[in-house]
């Protein structure tokens, strides 16, 4: 019996999207606006301004000689369904020198969008853009001078449970101008001579939607493990699940998973779950490898489905650990549905919830130091043992240093210091469902 009916699926839907990939251009039915974003093969101007060049730019107005100032109109801001991301709407506005008349921005216009990530606080914007410090995002404004941005307030210290206000700050990108009737631009989005200074405007965003302690905890752990690689939020998903037994279990992953279909990324959180919550009936049988973008180790050899039963997940003493790789990938993602129909037909729950045996620490140092990860180790260098290591520490809460692009960084020595460290005496607690200090003394 074929237990991947999927592949068929997923396979045509992946080809139907390359196909559909052609040039950057936009168009609006409503203005007859139209530009076309050109892929430069140098995107920078001087002192590394980032830019791109825009051609065929049609339908906007021409832009005021003298400006007296920017202000911005902002729509309510607006939840996605589980809270994680906050849509930003509105309009910007200029105020005409000639009458004083408050008008939107209908020319070309770049813009770029601020959002800071301490709520009720009113931070020095100069400093926080120069060391980007807050979420953005770029765009070109529709010929009424609206935008539309989404923020992924899980990057942001924001308190879930209320309405909290928070700062955006607005800067104009600067336009240069590559033929006599400027049907071409070269758009610069941090230019380090703006045209004006940011435009701020407070926002108050909402308080994230009532959801059951079930879905609470699978959103929790929706960015295991690459965007936040503490293994402890998943456990605690897969033992509030693993009561429910395998029908409400699947109910409530489905459930998870029709409220986050409209961000494809939240839902390989389903995937891992499934892997850690469930196991096949048949003992010689595997869970199927999910189709997502990660380098997935099992290549269909018996020695690597012995070796990585879990495959790209290992499991040393209780705890889960990522050893598969994130990827770059061009297709569309496999559904997670694929794997409840799975589990439904040949699956059954664990028998008991998971309750690590071990150290986060000394678990990743026990994985690094077998046969099966060196082979790994070959393949992807050292960056793969660093993964385990900050898998290991997230799990543990230690902070490490970041670089200037905001990615933990840290030493070998500092590894085998942490090894030796008081954190490496924490033992799992299964009453808080958390790694605690261990009241009985190891001898250093």
């Amino acid at each position: 019996m074929n237990k991947q009916p999927w592949l068929a699926t997923t396979f045509l839907t992946s080809i139907s999207i390359v196909l559909s990939i052609g040039a950057c251009a936009f168009s609006q039915e409503k203005d007859r606006t139209t530009y076309k974003r050109r892929f430069d093969q140098s995107p920078f101007g001087p002192d590394w301004e980032s830019g791109d060049t825009y051609d065929q730019i049609s339908g906007f107005a021409v832009k005021p000689q003298s400006i007296e100032g920017y202000s911005v109109s902002l729509n309510p801001p607006t939840l996605c369904k589980l809270g994680n991301r906050c849509t930003i709407s509105g309009t910007l506005n200029y105020r005409s020198s000639k009458n004083s008349e408050l008008l939107p921005v209908n020319w070309f216009q770049g813009v770029s969008i601020y959002l800071n990530p301490d709520p009720e606080e009113s931070p020095d914007w100069d400093a926080v853009i120069e060391l980007c410090e807050a979420e953005s995002d770029s765009m070109i404004l529709k010929s009424d001078g609206s935008f539309l941005v989404e923020f992924d307030l899980r990057e942001t210290r924001r308190n879930s449970s209320k309405s909290q206000r928070f700062e955006l700050a607005f800067t104009l990108a600067k336009h240069q101008p590559k033929g006599k009737d400027a049907t071409s631009q070269k758009v610069f989005w941090n230019p380090h001579n703006p045209p004006a200074s940011p435009i701020v405007q407070p926002a108050t965003i909402p308080a994230s939607p009532d959801l059951t302690h079930e879905l609470k905890l699978i959103n929790e752990a929706c960015r295991w493990p690459f965007y936040d690689p503490d293994s402890t939020k998943i456990v605690r998903a897969v033992n509030a699940l693993q009561p429910l037994g395998k029908e409400k279990a699947l109910a409530v992953l489905k459930e998870y998973v029709d409220l986050t279909d409209d961000m494809l990324e939240d839902h390989e959180i389903a995937f891992w779950i499934i892997r850690l919550l469930f196991e096949p009936v048949d003992l010689g049988d595997r869970i199927p490898s999910p189709s997502v973008a990660v380098f997935i180790l099992n290549d269909n050899r018996e020695d690597n489905r012995v070796l990585w039963p879990l495959d790209p997940i290992a499991i040393v003493d209780g705890i889960p650990f990522m050893v598969g790789q994130k990827i770059a990938s061009s297709g569309v993602p496999g559904h997670p549905f694929s794997h409840i129909r799975w589990v439904e037909q040949y699956g059954a729950i664990i028998q008991s919830p998971m309750s690590p045996s071990g150290n986060p620490l000394l678990a990743a140092d026990k994985l690094i130091a077998t046969e099966k990860f060196a082979a790994i180790k070959e393949s992807w260098g050292r960056s793969k043992t660093r993964d385990i290591c900050k898998q290991a520490m997230a799990t543990l809460q230690i902070e490490l240093d970041k670089n200037k692009f905001g990615e933990p960084q840290f030493t070998e020595e500092q590894w085998e210091r942490c090894l030796k460290s008081e954190p490496a005496r924490m033992k799992w607690s299964d009453e808080s469902q958390s790694f605690e200090a261990n009241k009985s003394k190891i001898k250093d």
